[in-house]
């Protein structure tokens, strides 16, 4: 059986290893951290995005 990778944690940059191929965060507080920087980006680019199409 193949080792698991190591993967460094986006919020904390602790290495860890990761039980699924799409989990990017050491724990589910950091998942949860995680998941709020991503959507105040998207809010971001959104907004961004709408005030290009207006003018």
């Amino acid at each position: 059986m193949a080792k698991l990778p190591r993967r460094k944690c986006k919020v904390c940059r602790e290495w860890f290893h990761s039980a699924y191929s799409n989990v990017v965060w050491c724990c589910p507080e950091h998942g949860a951290i995680y998941a709020l920087e991503l959507r105040a980006k998207e809010k971001i680019k959104a907004a961004a995005r709408r005030i290009r199409e207006k003018h």
